[in-house]
């Protein structure tokens, strides 16, 4: 892949090249967003950018000029998270977001799934809708409500911040793919729009990665939610205005299992708890009444910290 790698450190932009060229990729570096627009034109497979970068441009607008100037993918980096510009960077079009310090292994995942993509189809989020086997996953802060109601706005934002970093983190890190934020808490996909080997076990760890993450923090906790099953997933909306999408009864289970577990507590629908088990220490099945889901669901919760991920060959 030919790759260009957007950063004012000049530390940052030798540690990329050199880790992605031993991976056999052609890389180029520019120091600022102001220095690589004249470059947009060059046929990129995927660049890298800094989001805080001095000349007056940051990440998100040269995302936004990258996206519009031709077909390249675009990750965004950066240490310094916000809700805002992480879910304006998903909007926007951007293929992943990496949070600094990040490890080189993770750089090299990302460019892994982005030469997957490229070489199988054209990004699967853009096809038109159709059924795929995923597994969901969603995380919501447990209290919130009354925590925002006791501080100031600015302390409220500032730890929601910190939580959702952790969980977009642990998604990335695993395999996975932020659809969307809700409110406070996020819906990943595993599976979709990428290919997962695991998509079961790879939703379970980034759910026990964005607990403990969260747990250093202090205080507040998500509460999650794991469902498996055949959705309808991809383009949703009209030619002017689309977005990904996954869609079905898996979907709004997941949603009800996470608005049913307590603080730090990760709920498991039967269909992915059975992929589990074997692997993971799970609770006995208890049956719950979910709200707008008309049968009962048997739920496990996983008791343990997570086994570790299967060696791929």
């Amino acid at each position: 892949m030919k790759i260009l790698i957007v950063d004012d450190e000049p530390g940052i932009r030798e540690v990329c090249g050199r880790v992605l060229r031993s991976e056999g990729h052609e890389v180029q570096s520019c120091a600022s967003a102001v220095e690589a627009l004249p470059r947009l034109a060059e046929a990129w497979d995927l660049i890298v950018s800094d989001v805080t970068m001095p000349g007056g441009m940051d990440g998100n607008e040269f995302l936004r000029r990258a996206r519009a100037a031709g077909t390249a993918d675009v990750a965004l980096m950066t240490a310094y998270p916000t809700v805002e510009s992480s879910v304006g960077a998903l909007h926007d079009g951007a293929c992943d977001y990496l949070l600094k310090p990040f490890s080189l292994q993770t750089l090299v995942d990302l460019v892994r799934r982005r030469e997957c993509g490229k070489r199988v189809a054209p990004l699967r989020a853009m096809e038109s809708r159709r059924l795929r086997a995923v597994t969901i996953l969603f995380a919501d802060v447990r209290g919130f409500t009354t925590f925002s109601d006791r501080v100031s706005a600015d302390v409220a934002a500032t730890r929601l911040d910190e939580m959702l970093a952790c969980f977009i983190e642990a998604v990335h890190a695993e395999g996975g793919t932020i659809n969307k934020f809700i409110g406070d808490g996020a819906l990943a996909v595993f599976g979709d729009p990428l290919p997962h080997s695991d998509p079961d076990g790879g939703a379970v760890r980034a759910a026990v990665r964005a607990r403990e993450a969260v747990e250093r923090l202090g205080g507040l906790r998500f509460g999650f939610g794991i469902n498996t099953g055949l959705v309808a997933a991809g383009r949703l909306g009209s030619d002017g205005s689309t977005e990904y999408a996954v869609i079905g009864s898996p979907v709004n289970i997941a949603a009800r299992l996470e608005e049913a577990a307590a603080e730090g507590q990760i709920l498991i629908g039967p269909e992915a708890a059975a992929h589990l088990q074997g692997r993971f220490a799970l609770s006995e099945e208890k049956v719950l009444i979910l709200k707008g889901v008309r049968v009962p669901v048997k739920v496990r919760e996983l008791l343990v910290p997570v086994a570790p991920a299967p060696v791929r060959a």
